[in-house]
Protein backbone atom coordinates (compact mmCIF):
# COMPACT_ATOMS: atom_id res chain seq x y z
CA UNK A 1 0.00 0.00 0.00
CA UNK A 2 1.32 3.39 -1.00
CA UNK A 3 2.00 5.76 1.87
CA UNK A 4 0.44 9.15 2.21
CA UNK A 5 -3.10 8.27 1.13
CA UNK A 6 -6.17 8.03 3.37
CA UNK A 7 -8.39 5.00 3.59
CA UNK A 8 -12.18 5.09 3.67
CA UNK A 9 -14.08 2.92 6.11
CA UNK A 10 -17.66 1.76 6.45
CA UNK A 11 -19.99 0.87 9.28
CA UNK A 12 -18.89 -2.75 8.90
CA UNK A 13 -15.27 -1.82 9.55
CA UNK A 14 -13.66 -4.39 11.80
CA UNK A 15 -12.07 -2.66 14.79
CA UNK A 16 -9.06 -5.00 14.85
CA UNK A 17 -8.29 -4.34 11.18
CA UNK A 18 -8.75 -0.62 11.74
CA UNK A 19 -6.37 -0.60 14.68
CA UNK A 20 -3.76 -2.57 12.75
CA UNK A 21 -4.10 -0.29 9.73
CA UNK A 22 -3.68 2.87 11.76
CA UNK A 23 -0.72 1.38 13.67
CA UNK A 24 0.90 0.05 10.49
CA UNK A 25 2.81 3.27 9.97
CA UNK A 26 2.76 4.51 13.57
CA UNK A 27 0.93 7.32 15.26
CA UNK A 28 0.52 10.22 12.91
CA UNK A 29 1.53 7.99 9.99
CA UNK A 30 0.18 8.00 6.48
CA UNK A 31 -2.85 5.81 7.15
CA UNK A 32 -6.05 7.60 8.10
CA UNK A 33 -9.70 6.79 8.59
CA UNK A 34 -12.14 8.95 6.65
CA UNK A 35 -15.70 9.63 7.68
CA UNK A 36 -18.50 12.02 6.82
CA UNK A 37 -21.76 13.03 8.43
CA UNK A 38 -23.42 10.28 6.38
CA UNK A 39 -20.98 7.65 7.72
CA UNK A 40 -21.46 8.86 11.31
CA UNK A 41 -25.25 8.70 10.89
CA UNK A 42 -24.95 5.12 9.58
CA UNK A 43 -22.84 4.15 12.58
CA UNK A 44 -25.48 5.58 14.90
CA UNK A 45 -28.09 3.34 13.19
CA UNK A 46 -26.17 0.07 13.54
CA UNK A 47 -28.31 -1.04 16.50
CA UNK A 48 -31.42 -0.84 14.30
CA UNK A 49 -29.83 -3.02 11.60
CA UNK A 50 -28.18 -5.62 13.85
CA UNK A 51 -30.20 -8.62 15.08
CA UNK A 52 -31.30 -8.20 18.70
CA UNK A 53 -29.47 -11.40 19.69
CA UNK A 54 -26.19 -9.44 19.46
CA UNK A 55 -27.36 -6.95 22.09
CA UNK A 56 -26.09 -3.83 20.33
CA UNK A 57 -27.58 -0.77 22.02
CA UNK A 58 -28.15 2.82 20.93
CA UNK A 59 -25.69 3.89 23.62
CA UNK A 60 -22.99 1.62 22.17
CA UNK A 61 -23.48 2.85 18.62
CA UNK A 62 -23.47 6.46 19.80
CA UNK A 63 -20.24 5.80 21.70
CA UNK A 64 -18.74 4.21 18.58
CA UNK A 65 -19.78 7.21 16.46
CA UNK A 66 -18.12 9.59 18.94
CA UNK A 67 -14.96 7.46 18.92
CA UNK A 68 -14.83 7.40 15.11
CA UNK A 69 -15.30 11.17 15.01
CA UNK A 70 -12.46 11.61 17.49
CA UNK A 71 -9.83 9.89 15.32
CA UNK A 72 -11.20 10.35 11.80
CA UNK A 73 -10.73 13.01 9.24
CA UNK A 74 -14.22 14.28 8.48
CA UNK A 75 -14.94 15.09 4.85
CA UNK A 76 -17.78 17.35 3.80
CA UNK A 77 -19.48 18.15 0.51
CA UNK A 78 -19.01 14.69 -1.00
CA UNK A 79 -20.10 14.87 -4.67
CA UNK A 80 -21.84 11.93 -6.30
CA UNK A 81 -19.46 10.61 -8.93
CA UNK A 82 -20.55 6.98 -8.61
CA UNK A 83 -23.91 5.27 -8.14
CA UNK A 84 -23.88 1.65 -6.97
CA UNK A 85 -26.03 -0.46 -9.31
CA UNK A 86 -27.53 -2.65 -6.55
CA UNK A 87 -27.43 -0.57 -3.37
CA UNK A 88 -27.44 3.19 -3.97
CA UNK A 89 -26.91 3.78 -0.21
CA UNK A 90 -23.43 2.26 -0.59
CA UNK A 91 -22.51 4.82 -3.25
CA UNK A 92 -21.50 7.34 -0.59
CA UNK A 93 -18.55 5.21 0.52
CA UNK A 94 -17.13 5.13 -2.99
CA UNK A 95 -17.82 8.84 -3.46
CA UNK A 96 -16.10 9.64 -0.16
CA UNK A 97 -13.07 7.56 -1.11
CA UNK A 98 -12.85 9.21 -4.54
CA UNK A 99 -13.19 12.73 -3.10
CA UNK A 100 -10.24 12.28 -0.73
CA UNK A 101 -8.08 10.18 -3.05
CA UNK A 102 -8.30 7.05 -0.91
CA UNK A 103 -6.74 3.83 -2.11
CA UNK A 104 -8.80 1.45 -0.02
CA UNK A 105 -12.33 0.86 1.22
CA UNK A 106 -12.55 -1.72 4.01
CA UNK A 107 -16.01 -3.21 4.42
CA UNK A 108 -17.96 -6.35 5.14
CA UNK A 109 -20.82 -5.10 2.97
CA UNK A 110 -21.53 -7.57 0.17
CA UNK A 111 -22.55 -4.87 -2.30
CA UNK A 112 -19.31 -2.96 -1.81
CA UNK A 113 -17.25 -6.17 -1.94
CA UNK A 114 -18.80 -7.15 -5.29
CA UNK A 115 -17.02 -4.11 -6.76
CA UNK A 116 -13.72 -5.92 -6.24
CA UNK A 117 -14.89 -8.95 -8.25
CA UNK A 118 -13.75 -8.46 -11.84
CA UNK A 119 -15.66 -11.60 -12.86
CA UNK A 120 -18.78 -9.44 -12.46
CA UNK A 121 -19.67 -6.69 -14.93
CA UNK A 122 -20.11 -4.12 -12.13
CA UNK A 123 -16.67 -5.07 -10.75
CA UNK A 124 -15.05 -4.59 -14.17
CA UNK A 125 -16.81 -1.26 -14.65
CA UNK A 126 -15.77 -0.09 -11.16
CA UNK A 127 -12.14 -1.11 -11.68
CA UNK A 128 -12.10 0.61 -15.06
CA UNK A 129 -13.38 3.89 -13.56
CA UNK A 130 -11.40 3.74 -10.31
CA UNK A 131 -8.25 1.66 -10.86
CA UNK A 132 -6.57 3.31 -7.85
CA UNK A 133 -9.29 2.17 -5.43
CA UNK A 134 -9.51 -1.30 -3.91
CA UNK A 135 -12.28 -2.81 -1.80
CA UNK A 136 -11.25 -5.37 0.84
CA UNK A 137 -12.98 -7.05 3.73
CA UNK A 138 -11.31 -6.74 7.17
CA UNK A 139 -9.83 -10.25 6.99
CA UNK A 140 -8.18 -9.49 3.65
CA UNK A 141 -6.77 -6.29 5.12
CA UNK A 142 -5.31 -8.15 8.11
CA UNK A 143 -3.69 -10.67 5.74
CA UNK A 144 -2.11 -7.83 3.74
CA UNK A 145 -0.85 -6.16 6.89
CA UNK A 146 0.66 -9.46 8.05
CA UNK A 147 2.38 -10.24 4.77
CA UNK A 148 5.94 -8.99 4.20
CA UNK A 149 6.01 -5.92 1.96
Amino acid sequence: MESGKPYSGTTGLNAIALGRLLRAEGAGGANSLLASTYVIAEIREIHFKTPAKYGITAEQTDEMARAVMSFSMLASDVPEVYRHPYDPDDSHYVNLAVKVGAQLIVSRDRHLLMLADTARSEGREFQSRFPFLRVLDPVQLLRELDSPS
